[in-house]
């Protein structure tokens, strides 16, 4: 918490508390003090500027699932927390057959999701990026209107450049090096993140972690790339040590079977004929979970993962896939693998939750956190977000 800069270093100062807070809902002054090693005054000081900005509230006395006693100097301690009302995040999973929307509150729980089909991908993906984005503004005007957007997280399959906004590569939506669309003002918080990588964030949630786990999205696509009666589309979301593993080319985690042949359309090891059918031939689903499980069953040797997250429609089929461990002898994933709820869709949730990991961080880690232009002249006091009738430009209000 040291910089040379005094407006600099009370910014940072101001962040690393408010991170502290955010993580931790129930902390209170005395516990800032002791987990930072700095002096009483200046983080009384510093929250009560946190405070006074609205970001932060009073959630009254801590009680003893947090903290017991009382605090030096007699008084009683205060639980701190991140005010709820001080804005909104969504997620958006972006699919060439259907969007999810998710709505969060600042502390990252879910407020609304919904979920709607469209019709064919014809090709245009601003048609198609400008409809998904209507969906959110109609979502959040009905559920949450009166809520600061504080930023949007997009959540796309194929391999995504989140620091420079570009698709690399999506076979689902025929993209090559597409710089993702800017509707709004560049200081606007959006991250754009590969759907496997979204997924693997939502289980972490904001607590700090040197986990080591999988994340498998499997979904059934209907009228795919690929041209097939139906598609499983797969893809691994890695976290290494408590961080999204993206790799160098921003494609780690995409699928292709060992047993892949050339003369296969589809990436696993199992005919075409057969992976076509796997959405409603039992058999064919056997046979081509198997071959995803075999392959699996080989990446944990050497990553040793604590856990295996299921997310999709491979979450629903849980018992098929244990089934398939059973059939190759894979003991082990029966403590390994994890569904997960079919209530929550893990990747518009993880997708949001991205972007408040990134609204919370350090202005000199992050881009766009929120106190990147505090006490700098651009956003004084602490900026607020945006209201949904200022996003630009106005989308289509004829939706499906």
């Amino acid at each position: 918490m040291q910089t040379t800069n005094p407006n600099s270093q009370r910014r940072n100062n101001l962040a690393v508390l408010a991170r502290a807070i955010w993580k931790k809902p129930g902390i209170s002054r005395r516990e800032l003090v002791e987990r930072f090693d700095i002096d009483e005054s200046s983080v009384s000081r510093l929250v009560a500027l946190l405070l006074e900005m609205g970001l932060v509230e009073s959630s009254g006395v801590i009680e003893g699932n947090v903290t017991t006693g009382i605090s030096t100097g007699g008084r009683r301690r205060i639980a701190l927390k991140i005010a709820a009302s001080y804005g909104q995040v969504w997620g958006l999973t972006l699919w060439r057959d259907q969007v999810r929307v998710t709505l969060v509150d600042i502390q990252g729980e879910p407020l609304k999701t919904a979920e709607y089909h469209l019709g064919p991908y014809a090709g245009n993906w601003i048609d198609y990026f400008q409809r998904a984005l209507g969906l959110a503004v109609n979502l959040a005007a009905e559920v949450c209107p009166q809520l600061p957007l504080l930023g949007i997280g997009f959540a796309v399959p194929g391999w995504v450049d989140s620091e420079t906004a570009t698709i690399r590569y999506s076979d689902e939506f025929g993209l090559v090096e597409q710089v993702c669309p800017q509707f709004w003002n560049s200081d606007f918080p959006v991250l754009w993140e590969n759907d496997a990588n979204c997924g693997a964030w939502c289980g972490l949630d904001k607590q700090e972690s040197s986990a080591d786990e999988i994340f498998v999205l499997g979904r059934f696509l209907e009228q795919g790339p690929m041209g097939l009666p139906s598609e499983l589309s797969i893809g691994f979301g890695l976290i290494i040590d408590g961080k999204v593993f993206r790799g160098w080319r921003h494609k780690a985690g995409e699928f292709l079977s060992a047993l892949w042949n050339p003369g296969h359309i589809n990436p696993f090891g199992v005919p075409d004929e057969t992976f076509g059918r796997s959405r409603t031939d039992s058999e064919a689903f056997l046979s081509t979970v198997t071959d995803l499980v075999r392959n699996l069953r080989f990446a944990t040797q050497f990553l040793d993962p604590r856990q295996i997250h299921l997310g999709g429609d491979l979450k629903h089929r849980h018992q098929d896939v244990l089934t398939a461990c059973s059939n190759l002898g894979w003991a082990q994933a029966f403590k390994l693998l994890k569904a997960g709820s079919p209530h929550v869709d893990e990747v518009s949730l993880g997708a949001a939750r991205l972007v408040l990991d990134g609204l919370f961080q350090s202005p000199s880690a992050k881009r766009f956190s929120l106190f990147n232009g505090y006490a700098t002249g651009r956003h004084d006091p602490l900026w607020r977000g945006t209201r949904l009738e200022n996003l630009n430009p106005p989308v289509p209000q004829d939706m499906p």
